[in-house]
C-alpha cells in the first residue's frame, strides 16, 4: 500500500509508482532512461502512508466500519476508538464497549495521546464509572462510538468538543489526505 518517488541523478523530474514497483515500466520523462534500482544513480523514496499498518497505540483512531481505506468513500460509515498503550482499541457499538486486539490495523490516527502517561488507568476508570455505554443504550444516530470517544476526552480533560468541532479539527483534512493517497495509489497500481 505504498507509493514511492523514483528519481535519478542529473534529471530534474521524478516518477511515482505503487509498490510493488514494476521497473520495466518506469522511464524518466526527461531523458527517457529506464529505471534501474540496482544503479546507485537511481533513488527510491517511499512516501509516508497516512494509515497505520500495525496496531496503533495511545491514540484516537478511525477506520471504515466495513472494508478498508483503499475503497473508502466520504459517505461510508466510520468507526472510532481509543487505542491504549498496548495497542488494544476500546470502542463502543451495538455490543457495548469492546476491546479489540486485532481489526484496527490500517486505521488512521486522529489524535496522539502519548502525553497521557496514565492513559490505560484513565480508560479503566472511565469505563467502570460511566454506565452510559452499555449495549442497550447504543444508537447509530444519537449515542455511538463517537460519543464514547468525546466523553473520554472530556473525562481526561483533553477538551470539550462537539462532534462538528472535533471533525473539523482532527478528521476532515486527514480523511481527505487518505482518500487522495489511495486514489493516487490505485491509479499508479493500474499503470504497473
Amino acid at each position: 500500500m505504498y507509493i514511492s518517488a523514483i528519481f535519478h541523478s542529473g534529471c530534474p523530474t521524478s516518477s511515482l509508482a505503487a509498490e510493488p514497483i514494476n521497473f520495466d515500466k518506469i522511464v524518466c520523462s526527461s531523458c527517457q532512461q529506464k529505471a534501474n534500482p540496482t544503479n546507485s544513480n537511481w533513488t527510491i523514496n517511499r512516501l509516508p502512508c497516512p494509515i497505520v499498518e500495525d496496531h496503533p497505540t495511545s491514540s484516537i483512531v478511525i477506520k471504515p466500519s466495513n472494508g478498508h481505506f483503499r475503497s473508502y468513500k466520504f459517505e461510508d460509515d466510520l468507526h472510532i476508538g481509543i487505542a491504549d498503550s498496548r495497542g488494544a482499541v476500546h470502542s463502543f457499538w451495538t455490543q457495548g464497549v469492546e476491546i479489540q486486539n486485532t481489526m484496527w490495523q490500517n486505521s488512521l490516527i486522529l489524535v496522539s495521546l502519548n502525553s497521557y502517561s496514565d492513559l490505560d488507568e484513565s480508560l479503566k476508570v472511565f469505563k467502570e464509572s460511566d454506565t452510559r455505554f452499555c449495549k442497550t443504550k447504543y444508537s447509530d444516530d444519537t449515542w455511538n462510538c463517537f460519543d464514547f470517544v468525546l466523553e473520554f476526552l472530556r473525562f481526561i480533560g483533553f477538551r470539550d468538543y462537539s462532534k462538528m468541532d472535533f471533525s473539523r479539527e482532527f478528521t476532515t483534512k486527514k480523511l481527505q489526505g487518505v482518500v487522495k493517497y489511495f486514489t493516487l495509489f490505485e491509479k499508479l497500481k493500474g499503470q504497473n
